[in-house]
């Protein structure tokens, strides 16, 4: 088969805007005759990879480097087990043990029929991918008729508009006001994921300077990008109260047919688990398809409509993100209850309050300002020196080189020693790399410490400008699916 022989289908680009659920919508069209969907979204960082490799193959950039190329970085597309995220793709169905696979050889040999012949574009290689990959599931090309892209972030999304600029983008929106709180306390779970022990101490401050940026600024870069003419927003609350209207109406929109199938939340046909970091009860429980209720257990479904917050949190920190979002939450039903006319009182209000520490930077500093977390730090460094704790390897997994939450980080640049230290066999020079270690990453806990008051302003920084760009400009308030 000839990649010109097969008829472009139509894009849909799926994002996290202000809410999650992208994972949970993408299940729902898992295993659609009329849609191409490699699960979850291990392509995330193919534009950051594409144009790396561009420079550093260009001696050889051809068809069959960029395959094998993308095979290694992207190889969690042939299997899902080659690199666990936190999505857990590893173990789903109703064990929890089976996985996503694709025979690699066929899907190579299928990307290689597919673009022989085909002048060298990342847009063409892109669709390649996603026929190969239905082609490795004995999937029928002929009737596909919508392709989705599951980029998940705004990160890249400007590069994948230049390559598909008539995609229509499905972005996410919940309730900012409890969305900030859960993101901090996953975000703190992924860090711990994600990171060796220190580096999760060193750097909680990142942690909520990156959700003030993604809560409050990043909407502002999704104007920059497109217009709410591309763009549809998807109530994650909605899945949970209106899913029968959600999935009509999205079948409707992209041309492709309603199925009963879409009730179930599965990858490759399996039944997938909200995995742990997201604090779900028990996420799956069997239900007849197509009763309208889907898979997902009822206490999923209650805890994201829950409401329970509104009397768990500071006022004053809800006062300040209604602020900031005013416009968004009256847009879409959230109901201010503090920030309620946008009156000039209450900006001036607001400009004042905004001065006030959040719950979390009072915690946060004075858990790096805790002698036990100093002794935490310098007891984890020497596991880390001696290697009672595997560290972890920041260099090859694109997480850490271009995730917005890593990679100003720059996790990836190894101080010398580290060499040293990994191939010491013992003795005295083993001892002294151990001894520099411990010594760096301590002298880095304090360089976080120092650099707290900075933090502080960078936060007013960010909501300040958020606050200004609302009343000046305003962010996208796109058409509810």
């Amino acid at each position: 088969m000839k990649f010109s022989e097969i008829k472009e289908p139509r894009l849909m680009g799926l994002i996290a805007y202000s809410g999650g659920g992208t994972k949970l919508f993408q299940s729902y069209l898992d295993g659609h005759p009329e849609v191409y969907n490699i699960p979850m979204y291990p392509l995330l960082y193919f534009y950051p990879h594409w144009e790396a490799w561009q420079e550093q193959y260009q001696e050889v950039w051809n068809w069959d480097t960029i395959i094998n190329i993308f095979c290694i970085k992207h190889s969690s597309v042939i299997d899902s087990r080659n690199i666990i995220g936190i999505n857990r793709l590893d173990s789903i169905g109703e064990s929890k043990a089976e996985h996503v696979a694709i025979d690699g050889e066929k899907f190579r040999s299928f990307l290689k029929q597919l673009l022989q012949d085909e002048p060298i574009s990342r847009r063409t290689f892109l669709l390649a991918v996603n026929y190969a990959y239905a082609l490795c599931k004995g999937e029928d090309i002929a009737s596909k008729k919508l392709l989705l892209w599951h980029h998940h972030v705004v990160d890249y999304l400007d590069e994948f508009l230049k390559d598909f600029p008539q995609a229509t983008i499905i972005a996410t929106i919940r309730d900012p006001r409890i969305k900030f709180y859960k993101l901090y306390d996953q975000w703190t779970k992924v860090d711990q994921i994600k990171l060796n022990p220190t580096d999760a101490i060193i750097y909680r401050w990142n942690l909520f300077h990156q959700l003030n940026r993604y809560m409050f600024l990043a909407p502002y870069r999704l104007k920059n990008i497109t217009n709410s003419k591309g763009v549809l927003f998807l109530k994650h609350e909605g899945m949970a109260s209106d899913l029968p209207r959600i999935l009509r109406s999205t079948a409707e929109f992209f041309g492709i047919k309603f199925m009963d199938l879409m009730f179930d939340s599965t990858f490759d046909g399996k039944v997938w688990w909200v995995p742990d970091v997201y604090e779900m009860p028990a996420s799956n429980e069997p239900k007849p398809a197509g009763s309208g209720a889907s898979k997902v257990s009822q206490q999923v479904l209650n805890k994201v409509l829950s409401t329970d917050w509104k009397n768990q949190k500071s006022p004053r920190e809800i006062f300040i993100f209604e602020g900031m979002r005013w416009d968004f939450l009256t847009k879409y039903g959230y109901e201010p209850f503090y920030y309620k006319k946008d009156s000039m009182i209450e900006r001036l209000l607001w400009m004042i309050q905004v001065w006030f520490p959040y719950q979390i930077e009072i915690q946060d500093t004075f858990s790096y300002l805790n002698p036990m977390t100093h002794l935490n730090i310098l007891v984890s460094a020497w596991k880390e020196a001696k290697g009672d704790v595997k560290r972890k390897y920041y260099a090859f997994n694109a997480t850490y080189l271009y995730k917005y939450f890593y990679k100003d980080l720059k996790l990836w640049q190894r101080p010398f020693f580290m060499s040293w230290l990994d191939h010491a066999a013992g003795g005295f020079f083993s001892m002294a790399a151990a001894v520099l270690y411990v010594a760096y990453v301590y002298a880095r806990f304090w360089g976080a410490i120092i650099l707290l008051p900075l933090r502080y302003l960078q936060r007013l920084w960010i909501d300040y400008s958020t606050f200004y760009k609302r009343i000046s400009t305003g962010e996208i308030l796109a058409p509810v699916i």
